[in-house]
């Protein structure tokens, strides 16, 4: 359990207990903790590391390599990328095309691929990605004509990421490319991972 709310981040004084637990209404079956701060009297729910809300799938690895990236919210470029059929375009009870195309095109905005020069350069250093290989991803994906071309433009930013800190670098480029600003909880109290 965190040693304080959100709200108490600043180093106030806080009083953290758990709420209550709950199913997840998406994703994967575990249970959420919901927390209190009787000071601040906050609720705020706790997720497992390597998710965020609403999110069906660990937004990175704990290592780095392509093939971890699978387990991810990049699993959708990574078998594009690597050539492996398209998903179905008829349902049948799993992810369909058009699922696969969305998320592609979700990762592409993650990655900072879609975003103006200077955003962008501030995404690909959130990553650790050289500036000049991001602006080859962005060609790339600006100029792709398919679906793998741009799997394969995010792909290569994933491959370009060094191994260390993955979490925090894709929760920050996140953040940098519009996306919600993240809180980890560490042993040290919370952080955000973006600069």
């Amino acid at each position: 359990m965190p040693g304080h709310c959100p709200t108490g981040a600043d180093g106030s004084m806080c009083c953290v207990k758990g709420h209550a637990r709950r199913d997840r209404k998406t994703g994967p079956c575990h249970e959420l903790v919901v927390a209190k701060c009787t000071i601040h009297g906050d609720f705020f729910t706790l997720y497992p590391r390597g998710y965020e809300p609403y999110s069906r799938a660990k937004v990175a690895p704990q290592g780095g390599s392509a093939e971890s990236w699978r387990d991810t919210i990049f699993l959708a470029s990574v078998v594009a990328a690597a050539g492996e059929p398209a998903w179905p375009r008829d349902f049948d009870g799993g992810p369909g095309w058009w699922t696969q195309r969305r998320h592609i095109e979700q990762a592409s905005v993650r990655m900072g691929l879609v975003s103006p020069v200077r955003e962008a350069e501030r995404v690909a250093d959130a990553l650790g990605v050289g500036v000049m290989v991001h602006a080859q991803a962005r060609s790339q994906y600006a100029s792709a004509t398919g679906f793998r071309s741009r799997a394969r433009a995010v792909v290569r930013v994933l491959d370009a990421m060094p191994a260390d800190g993955v979490l925090e670098r894709v929760l920050g480029a996140g953040h940098l490319a519009g996306g919600p600003a993240p809180w980890i909880w560490t042993r040290h109290g919370y952080s955000t991972p973006f600069h």
